[in-house]
């Protein structure tokens, strides 16, 4: 049978549909008699296609995509001989305009702490920018990836796993009760809310008293929901018409079970590169008639906003502090080239990364807690204000420099703020006395 592309096209879209290879190679046999069989080899130069276009996918530029949501996941194949299923990485993405966008593929030897992060660094190397919401399941390797590489975007907790979790350890007399309860205490249909920090507050209140009332019967499995608390609601400050399809991850996983579900005829892959590639090209092919979410009017706006204020910080920017009794300052790097600004920032040493990620670095050339030739009074004096300031509120740094600026007032501080700035970077680095930090702190994205 002669090789022409619609018979190329034929083969892919086969084994894209679940037919297995034997399959493959006597459908045109069925129909032109047994000369038109296909070959082996003919089946791996044609699958060769397939293999090419997913290694130029994987390398291609991501600068040009902006995402509101990204989902990962990982789904079990197996690849290797002699061996059990090894995971897929998979990324899957929300465009600005609502579409799916599968963004990366990978195979890993196991969900651990380096490949996830691995995974994740190489999306932002090609230069993906982060998305305003990351929705993932609770996995300890998956969480302590996500927050170093994306640190700037809120993450939300599968809601299912986390319901699956409380269950789990109830009675089947309770069990459907609980189940029903836990469900409630997120459906924000009937309030009147709109998304923002009060609909979150509505909901923890919620959860609050869906917890005091079970925990006394069912304290292990109440326990995780009250120590991971915040990102089960990060989903409600988005637009109202994307909390149902945002607060699990049910999208990248039912993705990800019709790929197993059409390679299953082939049972195991002979090697990893077959896997992914054709991990690739099921969804690929597949997606084009997938639906995304439903906009309003309203919802690209709050969207704008959300990714202005994430991704875009301005010089008036808030900034939340760390609690009072855990604040610490510290420097930038001490060994910096001379005309570079100093930068003081906070940090909140033994703190969650999720409260990490909400402390935005206080920059400024002037500011007086970068000159250590001031007495021990002054030292006291604004450690204090600056722990006021670190009592939990909305602060702009306008208020901080306003602050700091009062205090200098009565102090020696006024001389040291009126002195030039080259004339502070040359200074020598000295010991702060009362920092109680390390001298090389993790500064926060």
């Amino acid at each position: 049978m002669t090789r022409t592309n619609a018979l190329e096209s034929l083969v892919i879209a086969s084994f894209v549909r679940g037919l297995s290879t034997r399959d493959v190679r006597n459908t045109p046999a069925e129909a032109s008699g047994p000369d038109a069989a296909l070959s082996k080899s003919t089946l791996s130069s044609i699958c060769q296609a397939v293999r090419t276009e997913y290694d130029a996918w994987r390398e291609r530029d991501l600068s040009g995509v902006t995402l509101d949501c990204l989902f990962i996941d990982a789904s079990p194949f197996r690849m290797h001989p002699n061996a059990p299923a090894e995971p897929v990485l998979a990324a899957w993405g929300i465009d600005t305009g609502g579409r799916p966008v599968l963004i990366g593929l990978e195979a890993a030897g196991s969900q651990s702490h380096d490949a996830w992060a691995g995974f994740l660094q190489g999306l932002l190397d090609r230069g993906l920018t982060p998305p305003l919401l990351v929705i993932s399941d609770g996995g300890s390797a998956l969480i302590s990836a996500c927050e170093p590489v994306l640190g700037r975007s809120p993450r939300q907790r599968c809601l299912i796993h986390q319901c699956r979790n409380v269950t789990s350890k109830a009675s089947r007399h309770d069990l459907e009760q609980v189940k029903k309860e836990f469900w409630e205490n997120f459906d924000t249909s009937e309030l009147s809310i709109p998304p923002g920090q009060r609909l979150v507050e509505t909901v923890q209140r919620r959860t609050d008293a869906f917890a005091a009332k079970w925990e006394k019967s069912y304290p292990a499995a109440l326990k995780p929901l009250l120590a991971d608390r915040s990102p089960l609601t990060a989903s409600l400050r988005f637009p109202a018409e994307h909390h149902k399809r945002i607060r699990h991850s049910s999208f990248i996983q039912r993705t990800s079970g019709k790929t197993r579900r059409r390679v299953k005829a082939i049972g195991r892959f002979p090697g990893e590169t077959s896997c992914v590639s054709l991990a690739f090209a099921v969804p690929s092919r597949t997606a084009t008639g997938w639906h995304g979410f439903t906009t309003t009017p309203t919802g690209p706006r709050q969207l704008e906003r959300i990714r202005r204020d994430l991704l875009h910080p301005t010089e008036t920017e808030v900034i939340h502090l760390a609690p009072p009794a855990r604040v610490s300052l510290t420097k930038a790097a001490s060994h910096q080239p001379h005309g570079t600004p100093r930068r003081a920032f906070y940090t909140a040493p033994k703190t969650r990364p999720e409260q990490q990620r909400q402390l935005i670095r206080y920059t400024t050339t002037r500011t007086p807690l970068a000159n250590s030739a001031v007495s021990h009074a002054g030292r006291r004096r604004v450690k204090r204000e600056v722990r006021v300031l670190a009592s939990g509120v909305w602060v702009s740094q306008a208020s901080v420099r306003m602050r700091l600026r009062a205090v200098a007032v009565s102090t020696c501080w006024r001389r040291v703020l009126c002195r030039p700035v080259k004339r502070l970077l040359r200074r020598p680095q000295r010991r702060n006395p009362w920092a109680r930090v390390p001298s090389t702190p993790a500064r926060v994205a």
